[in-house]
């Protein structure tokens, strides 16, 4: 894994190419010092200014996001670092930052608790002060008796100077980076082997962290909760890619596609979808007992489900949101399916999979 690889990578018009040439970036930021993150932001920017179409121009655009944020949480973390060091080599800045923390704030009762003269506390208060690690509370009381608080920025150092402080970002980066590649491999996992992976990966403190942040963001970016029997259901890059071909080139030929057709012969069938795509392509042929749904869909009583149909999932994370939430589309369904890039790919409980290619009757 080198910067030379990913140049190549990164330049070629060839998308699966440009991909890897993302995961290489992903690689390299887990292991590589910042010269080399600096050399991957120009080759990210040549990119992004040489897209020749708006797929390339949507992909560099997320890596030099990611890049900038590696960089800038970099950069937080090597100052925190610096504040780390700064508080353990300086006499009783560190217990008087404890004091107050616990809202000891007047500064003969933490020489009280320090077991320091008062006069040594009032110097290492205004020390503390003069770099930024706490800022007055009352600026009309006593110079010597005026009570201080904490920063933002003496909070952060303090919880990263307790011993069970977290790893640098550099390792966080390079544990989930491999566990995200060994789940690829595996397709599903449910919450309590995640939640081993990355302790073998990232060690018994960070990997709880990691995954509270894991769920965390499943829950800001609206796509679930995540319970410690829910799946994992890895889809990955590799579907998303075979569904958008066949779907492009469904599209391109308008042309029946007999395997949509023969499911919806003895019920109707419903395609659980977000890509708009679906739409277009039932409109253009015209199935009427083919029908596209969303959640905003199922709320509408003019959008009601037949008696009986079978369900069809574009992606196993639809499959995966409905059997969470108990949508209304999963319960009323007599058979339930969901596209896989390959039969022998295990679906969400409760589905049987359908390949892709097979559906489409391409090689996309």
């Amino acid at each position: 894994m080198t910067l030379d690889i990913a140049r190549v990578l990164l330049s070629s018009a060839e998308r699966g190419r440009l991909v890897a040439g993302g995961r290489e970036v992903g690689g390299l930021l887990a292991t590589q010092p910042p010269p080399v993150v600096a050399a991957l932001r120009r080759e990210v920017d040549h990119a992004h200014r040489n897209a020749p179409d708006e797929f390339v121009r949507g992909f560099t655009e997320a890596l030099e996001m990611v890049l900038a944020g590696f960089t800038r949480e970099r950069d937080r973390t090597e100052q925190v670092a610096a504040d780390v060091d700064l508080i353990r080599s300086r006499r009783h800045w560190r217990e008087v930052l404890g004091a107050l923390s616990r809202e000891v704030v007047r500064p003969r009762a933490i020489a009280e608790q320090v077991g320091a003269p008062e006069s040594s506390i009032s110097k290492v208060l205004d020390g503390l002060e003069l770099a930024g690690f706490i800022e007055r509370a009352d600026s009309d009381a006593d110079r010597r008796a005026r009570p201080r608080r904490l920063t933002l920025r003496a909070r952060v150092a303090l919880a990263h100077a307790q011993p069970e402080a977290t790893a640098p970002v550099r390792t966080v980066v390079a544990g989930v980076v491999d566990c995200i590649a060994s789940l690829a491999d595996n397709h599903r996992e449910s919450r309590h082997q995640l939640e081993a992976r990355l302790a073998r990966a990232l060690g018994p403190t960070l990997a709880p962290v990691a995954l509270d942040a894991l769920v965390a963001a499943l829950s800001d970016c609206a796509l679930g909760e995540l319970e410690p029997d829910d799946a994992v259901v890895v889809s990955g890059l590799e579907q998303q890619q075979l569904l958008d071909r066949c779907l492009r080139a469904a599209l391109a030929d308008d042309r029946e596609l007999p395997r949509l057709t023969a499911l919806a012969e003895v019920h109707p069938l419903v395609v659980r979808a977000n890509d708009l795509r679906w739409d277009v392509l039932v409109a253009r042929r015209n199935w009427p007992r083919i029908q596209v749904v969303r959640n905003d869909d199922l709320l509408q009583s003019s959008r009601a489900l037949p008696a009986a149909f079978h369900v069809l999932y574009e992606s196993p994370l639809l499959a995966v949101d409905d059997l969470r939430h108990g949508g209304r589309v999963l319960e009323q369904a007599d058979r339930r399916l969901v596209l896989t890039p390959g039969v022998d790919r295990t679906p969400p409980p409760g589905f049987e999979p359908l390949d892709t290619l097979a559906v489409f009757e391409a090689a996309a």
